[in-house]
């Protein structure tokens, strides 16, 4: 895959993965493929058992590496909480919209490794509408949300896999706390490559 061997150039630095990612997505064009809609719309149908996903309400893998992974997120109603990233890479909206928040924290008492109390600060939001990127930086000082406003609304998304020196992933519950936020179970495995789902990805 072109993008494992830029970054394989490049060390599999961490720091430069969100800008490959970004223009990975852009390079694809994935909002000229007019059925991905509808391929999201019938896995939403088939589905016997749509369950709660901590980052999405249904998500389909379509490619997975030792280094990262591709993903179809779909998401039904609503929206994420505030949340950093143990992770980096880049996402694009394949359908819908998106109100896109970002957040900063300011830690003032550090009850354990997992809650800390302090206080949240608004940084400003914008309107993510079909074909935005955006990247995805890990640790602190990267707190985001993200309102949908249409259902379904599809993302792509381009991701490592959690990183230790970036655990725990926080997220916040308002008035005043900072709480370790759940991963998904497999978001930090590591696994041989392989193609899944119903379409391959192309960059």
């Amino acid at each position: 895959m072109e993008l494992d061997s830029q970054w394989r150039s490049m060390n599999y630095s961490t720091k430069l993965f969100p800008a490959l990612a970004s223009a990975s997505l852009a390079r694809a064009r994935l909002c000229s493929i007019s059925n991905i809609p509808h391929i999201a719309a019938s896995l939403i149908v088939d589905t016997a058992d749509v369950h709660s996903h901590s980052f999405s309400d249904l998500s389909l893998r379509v490619f997975n590496s030792h280094h990262f992974f591709i993903e179809l997120l779909i998401w039904l109603d609503g929206s994420t909480t505030i949340h950093e990233h143990a992770f980096c890479g880049a996402f694009c909206v394949l359908d819908g919209s998106s109100i896109h928040s970002k957040f900063q924290f300011d830690c003032r008492h550090r009850i354990s490794d997992r809650m800390l109390i302090g206080k949240s600060h608004f940084c400003g939001s914008e309107l993510l509408s079909r074909g935005d990127i955006r990247q995805i930086c890990p640790g602190k000082g990267n707190m985001h949300s993200l309102f949908h406003l249409a259902r379904p609304s599809l993302t792509m998304v381009i991701r490592t896999h959690a990183e230790k020196k970036y655990l725990p992933q926080m997220e916040i519950r308002h008035p005043c706390f900072a709480i370790e936020s759940q991963l998904p179970r497999d978001s930090s495995d590591f696994g041989n490559d392989q193609r899944t789902g119903s379409f391959a990805f192309k960059n």
